[in-house]
């Protein structure tokens, strides 16, 4: 989740305090499919519209409550307004190869979601079973408690 771009985009959106999106239509490179040809337009059309009805969702609520926060919806390549949607947590572990070296350089190539052993209740597992994944995330990606264990170990050694 946090090496993708669109996440990215929509963590700068969060800490500028807008509440923000994050779009992603899974990856169709696997099925031959060339994102910037009209055989991709109905599947950019039909992302936009389950992103619509799920900010339809929480606009008007007090889903943020006064923080920055950021929703994460994973698009199946094949949904329709129709496919059911479910709040999952992000898979831990990354998400596939999504890097390689070429010629002693490592580069993003954004390979596609690997889904087998997708955990229960993540995006991948909801993704790999058709279904959209809406993700809330806030930017505090701390964990309070390592942090006062580890204030405890620096004031007990330091």
């Amino acid at each position: 989740m946090l090496s993708s771009g669109t996440v990215g985009a929509a963590i700068e959106g969060a800490l500028a305090s807008v509440p923000s999106i994050a779009v992603s239509l899974c990856s169709t490179r696997a099925r031959g499919i060339d994102y910037c040809s009209a055989q991709a337009e109905p599947l950019f059309a039909s992302a936009a519209e389950i992103a619509c009805r799920s900010l339809a969702l929480v606009h008007g609520t007090n889903w943020s409550a006064g923080r920055p926060q950021i929703l994460s919806i994973n698009v199946p390549f094949n949904a329709t307004v129709d496919t059911p949607v479910e709040v999952a947590a992000p898979q831990l572990g990354g998400y596939g190869n999504a890097f390689a070296v070429e010629r002693g350089t490592w580069l993003h190539v954004g390979a596609p979601v690997e889904y087998q052993d997708a955990a229960l209740g993540t995006d991948v597992r909801a993704i790999a079973e058709g279904r959209v994944a809406v993700t809330p995330i806030n930017l505090r990606l701390v964990d309070d408690k390592e942090l006062g264990s580890l204030r405890r170990i620096l004031h007990e050694t330091w």
